[in-house]
């Protein structure tokens, strides 16, 4: 679900992902996350999920929504960084989603009420219909959100029209939308990496290595979920890039070889400081290749750099037995010969 990022509050409020708080609690009517800022504790935005109603509502505040955003490939992240998107059609394809299932989706950003509906002759066409917020009601809420400021009261779970951006998903403003089940939303939130953070989490310069056992097999781009495919091959460990780009239906990272480099990078970085067993999990990916196949290790002889396969090298003769000698058994000579073949390139041509 693309629409639960933090892209756009990391945009408009100038601060880094891994530095917002996350404020997550649940009361019997709603299920509340609010973000803040690290020294202040000033709120940022909130995502929260109505209960009885069966509505989402995800607030970024000082955020704006232009028209131009609904053209396709429009994207105010493009040169972003920190941000996953390049696209510019992921906030016109999660309405579509949405919608098609059955849900109400409306923004409110720019003093307009922005809904998408399905129209035209055979109602296949996706139309935005924007209807402004009244007049009185809007300076009303503005007299009302001045003498906040004056009073010096922080701000409650509630988006301003003319100042923030807010989407409702659900059943949100007529009792024909599809209300969304509470089990469902709770699937959704574990999608989002900064939500439930790991706690087993070493941090490279390239990215996070994740080796909590709920985050196997995810691989996340600057905090966006990737539905990885990677053929025959499935991830052990859970990662989050820091760099990269991801194809056009957010499945992997664009450049495949890109991937395999990085992977290589974050476990170069790992090993060497020695935290959670990383040597010893990498070392036993390696000698699994032939019947695990582990994309962590994909192209790991291209990529593997010299002190990392050293490293390898030596757990291999210093770990099981105390010589340098190893036995195997006469089925697997070609593995083994594969293997040590592997090691020895990565030794010599990145001597």
């Amino acid at each position: 679900m693309f629409l639960i990022r933090m892209d756009g509050m990391i945009e408009t409020q100038k601060v880094a992902r891994e530095d917002i708080n996350i404020n997550m609690k649940e009361t019997p009517n709603d299920w509340v996350a609010t973000a803040h800022r690290p020294v202040s504790g000033e709120m940022l935005g909130f995502i929260r999920f109505h209960k009885r109603q069966g509505m989402l509502e995800l607030t970024n505040f000082n955020a704006q929504l232009r028209r131009k955003a609904l053209d396709i490939g429009v994207s105010s992240k493009r040169a972003a960084a920190g941000q996953a998107g390049t696209h510019g059609e992921g906030f016109k394809v999660a309405s579509l989603v949405m919608v098609r299932k059955g849900f109400q989706v409306r923004y409110e950003s720019a003093k307009y009420y922005w809904s998408f509906q399905f129209g035209g002759r055979d109602k296949r066409h996706l139309y935005c219909h924007l209807t402004p917020m009244l007049d009185n009601q809007i300076t009303k809420r503005m007299l009302e959100e001045s003498t906040r400021k004056m009073e010096g009261e922080e701000r409650d779970l509630k988006g301003n029209i003319w100042e923030d951006v807010t989407v409702k998903i659900g059943k949100v403003y007529s009792s024909k939308g599809r209300e969304i089940e509470f089990d469902g939303f709770k699937n959704w939130m574990k999608v989002p990496f900064n939500l439930y953070r790991p706690s087993r989490v070493l941090k490279t310069a390239n990215g996070d290595l994740v080796m909590d056992k709920d985050f196997s097999g995810r691989m996340y781009l600057k905090g966006l979920f990737l539905s990885c495919n990677h053929g025959t091959r499935t991830l052990k460990f859970g990662y989050n890039f820091y760099q990269g780009d991801v194809n056009r239906d957010r499945q992997h990272m664009s450049d495949l070889r890109i991937q395999a480099s990085t992977l290589a990078l974050i476990w170069e970085e790992s090993i060497k400081k020695g935290d959670h067993g990383a040597l010893a999990e990498y070392t036993k990916m390696l000698r699994e290749e032939d019947t695990k196949r582990w994309a962590d290790v994909n192209l790991s002889s291209e990529y593997m750099t010299k002190d990392t396969a050293t490293a390898v090298w030596k757990t291999i003769i210093e770990g099981e037995l105390p010589s340098t000698m190893f036995f195997y058994n006469k089925k697997t000579e070609a593995q083994v010969r594969g293997f040590l073949v592997q090691m020895f390139c990565v030794l010599t041509i990145n001597h």
